[in-house]
């Protein structure tokens, strides 16, 4: 088993790579609204498309990205999706086009999604029980500071760079500085995730039939108030999502 100081440096490693790749996105993403919304005319339909397409696909994937973590090694899982992202955002800064930047977007934000979830997952495998509090702490404190300081990064750095009524080959050209700099987190990321030491994974007798996404759907319809918190969570960020448009 690993020691405490081996554990400890094993959570800060993982919270760091988190906390670099969810600011690079971060940053990248509100690049990438900023000139869809100058591109199309200031258009509110495309913005909301364009977060719908990002953010919302995202949200809706992490059901498939939290199985894809415990069907698999997530340290691989985890390597796999910084350097597709990574691919996917390289991608981007070629796109020339609206209808481009939102297709790839979106499916750079699916490739990446198991940032989110398989993470997280793999905490209690890298340290002990006793400590588990202080390096759940860890992981959500690069996380929070990710997705606050990166939209902040991208909004400075691509108004500084295109400047007030820039071209639409200047606003790409700054886009693709943005994404290429996401990129390069991706990879660091992938790489302080790679040569984490420990498991990301507990050992565990083979899946059941009785387990899995659906069982989990499943128990947590079944009971009264699961059910509830679950109905009531989404009516809220629903409503979160219709006033960020709006």
């Amino acid at each position: 088993s690993m020691t405490e100081g081996t554990g400890r440096a094993a959570v800060r490693r993982v919270a760091a790579a988190r906390g670099i790749s969810l600011t690079g996105s971060g940053a990248a993403f509100a690049a990438l609204a900023y000139i869809v919304y100058r591109l199309t005319g200031e258009s509110a339909v495309w913005l909301s498309i364009t977060l719908l397409l990002t953010m919302g696909v995202q949200g809706l994937v992490q059901p498939i990205a939290s199985w894809l973590g415990d069907r698999f090694d997530r340290r691989r899982v985890l390597v796999a999706s910084d350097v597709a992202a990574a691919a996917g955002f390289v991608a981007l800064a070629f796109a020339r086009t609206p209808g481009q930047l939102v297709i790839i977007a979106s499916v750079t934000a699916i490739l990446e999604s198991p940032v989110w979830a398989v993470a997280a997952a793999s905490i209690p495998n890298l340290i002990d029980e006793e400590h588990l509090p202080w390096a759940n702490g860890q992981v959500a404190i690069g996380r929070h500071l990710g997705s606050f300081v990166g939209p902040i990064l991208g909004t400075v750095l691509i108004t500084g760079l295109a400047g007030d009524g820039a071209t639409a080959d200047r606003l790409l050209g700054a886009g693709a500085f943005v994404y290429g700099l996401n990129a390069a987190t991706f990879l660091l990321s992938a790489w302080l995730i790679g040569s984490t030491p420990g498991r990301f994974n507990d050992e565990r007798p083979a899946v059941s039939e009785h387990t899995g996404i659906r069982a989990g759907f499943r128990y947590a319809m079944s009971d009264r108030v699961l059910r509830s918190i679950l109905l009531g969570w989404s009516v809220l960020l629903l409503g979160v999502g219709l006033n960020i448009v709006v």
